[in-house]
């Protein structure tokens, strides 16, 4: 099924989701380490109005990402339309073409027992296919991780309403909503493509050197 063209388009959206997520972490982490740069600095003015912008900006540009992620709309790539269609459609992720993507010789048949337990994961014991349930599943916990973000997003970030969102966000609240929705993209970047994949940033340069100069 591999070649189905909807199997292929799933792959391109989660390839496109992927990058999205991952950007996130990447500017995740380059204000989780300014904030520390800064607390460690007592000659920095804490006091001064553009930390609260700085703070403002970040949490906003957040939270819009990651309801970008939580969006299901005809015309969106986010990762909770890729779960609603696979669910959809789940004989298209076949067992055997996830088995047939891990290359390694297997004289003893050591992988073969691997591939079908991390096949399992996402399906019934030897179901040929993905178990469409587990799959909305995950749909529930994305909608749930989100709730508070799509709202805070809703009420304060899009449009400022009149009625105050009903969950306090805060920094930390952020955070474990990313994380949660970093597992999920990882879950489905290893059904699609049967390879392990590390969301977290591997800066290729030195980021932090734009504050090192006097």
């Amino acid at each position: 099924m591999r070649d189905d063209p909807t199997f292929q388009k799933w792959c391109d959206w989660l390839k496109v989701i992927e990058q999205e997520v991952s950007t996130l972490f990447a500017h995740h982490d380059i204000f989780g380490t300014t904030i520390e740069i800064v607390q460690n600095n007592q000659a920095i003015d804490k006091a001064s109005p553009f930390w609260g912008y700085f703070i403002r900006t970040y949490a906003d540009a957040m939270v819009m990402g990651i309801r970008r992620q939580c969006k299901d709309k005809k015309d969106s790539i986010s990762l909770a339309r890729l779960l609603r269609e696979i669910a959809a459609s789940p004989k298209l992720v076949q067992r055997s073409d996830f088995e047939s993507l891990w290359k390694e010789p297997d004289p003893l048949g050591i992988y073969k027992r691997l591939k079908q337990e991390a096949f399992d994961t996402y399906a019934k014991p030897g179901s040929p296919y993905v178990d469409s349930a587990r799959v909305i599943n995950d749909l529930h916990s994305l909608k749930h991780t989100c709730k508070a973000i799509e709202e805070y997003a809703d009420r304060r970030v899009a449009h400022w309403d009149q009625k105050d969102p009903s969950f306090d966000l805060s920094l930390d609240a952020i955070s474990a909503a990313l994380n949660d929705l970093g597992t999920l993209v990882t879950r489905y970047y290893h059904m699609l493509f049967a390879a392990n994949l590390d969301i977290r940033p591997h800066f290729a340069y030195p980021v932090f050197r734009v504050l090192e100069v006097p």
